[in-house]
């Protein structure tokens, strides 16, 4: 929380940079291209790797798409599926840690935005076994090592563009990059969810009692294919979010690739 509130306290510093200098040119490569790995990195492996296992790779690429996701500084994979998964779980109920429904109106999505994080998680009794949150048989010298990936990543963050880009580009790539990220992050749990009614025509024609919608506007600038809410919430474990060829989802152009080159195997794919 402390590194989010410092990274809010720098956005101050990075619009002023802005008004008095600009930014040069090689800073705003250092922000997309971070910013680029970023989205990827979360989207393919915090959420459709980590959390519903909607493909396999070898432990190796498993590293390097962690290694991706921390430089997002949304904490370990191992606390962000948690959370998820109690989301999946009970959406939008009492236990939905950023359920908009805790609160009416604005307020309910203000909570479900980022109010949610400035308190405790309060989980349901067993919730090891009933969220599956097991190790899978992971190794303790690679789960240490797994820690070490995802401090090695969330630094990296910042010092690869101060290396390359200097100041400038430790204020918009380092700090401004992950601000953007928790933004589009906070907004597809808020936004997404929120809804004046509670039912609704799902993609299909069903009526779902949950409010998960696809945000087209949020998917453009965000391109990782999260902002497809509602067809996730139809179905999990798939690995792709962008089910119509217009539905923009870069991590499935992902997937799609690195499966022609072995890189992944026993993709997940939607119904149509």
């Amino acid at each position: 929380m402390a590194i989010w509130a410092l990274m809010y306290w720098f956005r101050d510093g990075i619009s002023w940079h802005s008004f008095v200098h600009g930014y040069s040119r090689k800073v705003w490569f250092w922000f997309f291209g971070i910013y680029m790995l970023r989205s990827i990195g979360v989207s393919l492996g915090y959420h459709r790797l980590f959390t519903h296992r909607s493909f396999k790779c070898h432990f190796f690429t498993q590293e390097v798409i962690h290694f991706f996701g921390a430089m997002a500084a949304q904490g370990h994979w191992y606390d962000w599926r948690r959370n998820h998964k109690q989301h999946h779980w009970d959406t939008e109920g009492p236990w939905d840690p950023h359920t908009p429904t805790k609160y009416k109106g604005i307020k309910g999505l203000l909570w479900a935005h980022m109010g949610w994080l400035f308190f405790e998680v309060k989980e349901p009794p067993n919730a090891e076994v009933i969220f599956a949150l097991g190790r899978e048989n992971t190794t303790m010298a690679n789960w240490r090592w797994d820690k070490t990936v995802y401090f090695l990543g969330m630094l990296s963050g910042f010092v690869l563009p101060f290396i390359f880009a200097g100041f400038p580009g430790l204020l918009l790539a380092g700090f401004g990059g992950v601000v953007v990220s928790l933004e589009f992050t906070w907004a597809i749990n808020s936004w997404d969810h929120f809804r004046l009614v509670f039912h609704k025509k799902g993609v299909h024609g069903r009526t779902v009692k949950e409010q998960s919608k696809n945000s087209p506007l949020i998917a453009i600038p965000n391109f990782s294919g999260e902002p497809w809410h509602e067809n996730h919430h139809r179905m999990a474990s798939v690995a792709f979010l962008g089910w119509r060829w217009w539905q923009i989802d870069m991590p499935k152009w992902v997937l799609i690739g690195g499966e022609n080159f072995g890189i992944f195997w026993d993709i997940n794919r939607p119904p149509v």
